[in-house]
Parts: C-alpha cells; sequence; structure tokens
C-alpha cells in the first residue's frame, strides 16, 4: 500500500521522471546536485570529477573524498616502496655513496635501479652499483622492468 502511495506521489509532483530512474537521483539531477556515497553529502556537480563509464557521467565520490583516499593510496605505496628499499638494502652498502649519487641527480633525469627493487622475474638490490640516471620518461617508461 505504501509504495502505490509513494507512486502516486512520484507520478504527482515529478510528472517528468523516467520509470526506471530513483526519485533521489531525479531530483539531484534536475538540481545539478549529486550524492556523495563517502561523505554522504547531496553537492553541487562541479564538486565531481567526471567519469564516462558512469550513467550520470560524474565519480560516485566527491572531489574532497576522491582526494582523500588517492592521498592514503599514495602513502601506502610510498611504505611499500621504502619497505623494499630497506630489505633490499644490505649492510655493506656504502649508504653515503648512495645518498651522494641521489643528491647529484641531473635535472631532468631520475635516479633508477638497474635490478628493479620488486620486480616480477628478479629483484636487485639497494647498493651504488645497481643505480644508474635515467631521463625522466624513460625511467617512467620503464617502470619496474628488467630489460
Amino acid at each position: 500500500m505504501a509504495a502505490k502511495t509513494f507512486d502516486d506521489f512520484s507520478k504527482k509532483y515529478f510528472p517528468d521522471k523516467p520509470k526506471n530512474v530513483k526519485i533521489l537521483s531525479y531530483i539531484t539531477s534536475i538540481h545539478n546536485m549529486s550524492y556523495c556515497l563517502k561523505c554522504d553529502n547531496v553537492l553541487d556537480i562541479n564538486s565531481f570529477s567526471k567519469n564516462t563509464t558512469k550513467t550520470k557521467g560524474l565519480q560516485t565520490y566527491c572531489k574532497a573524498c576522491q582526494y582523500e583516499l588517492e592521498l592514503k593510496d599514495a602513502a601506502y605505496n610510498a611504505a611499500k616502496y621504502k619497505a623494499a628499499k630497506l630489505l633490499a638494502t644490505p649492510k655493506w652498502a656504502d649508504l653515503t655513496a648512495i645518498k651522494n649519487f641521489y643528491l647529484n641527480c641531473p635535472p631532468g633525469f631520475h635516479v633508477d635501479h638497474i635490478l628493479p627493487l620488486r620486480g616480477v622475474n628478479v629483484c636487485g638490490l639497494h647498493v651504488i652499483e645497481n643505480l644508474q640516471y635515467l631521463p625522466a620518461l624513460e625511467n617512467l617508461q620503464k617502470s619496474n622492468k628488467f630489460p
């Protein structure tokens, strides 16, 4: 009985609403608003990034919540890399030479591990002999691959 009453209400006050669209989605869309699933707020659509894979064409999280999630991911990945570097640094490694190698990196270049620390087939050590300078674009294309 309640569903019939709600349907009557919906038809009376929102006659243009398509049948397959939920009432909240319809109301927010006609007011250029959207709902963030993370912070439970209804915000202006400018607070959401575009996402063509979604039916509304917007992300499901607002920009602030999305940024927060990306920060957590970046922190997690940085910690994972730091842990791998610590595990790959032997006690006999010349840490002063490694530090100087990083400090003397020319502009536009990255310090690259010839044998990646977290490679798929092979893992290298964090030692001066395993470091090289690579142009930034070339290093980003190489990623964790061993040539």
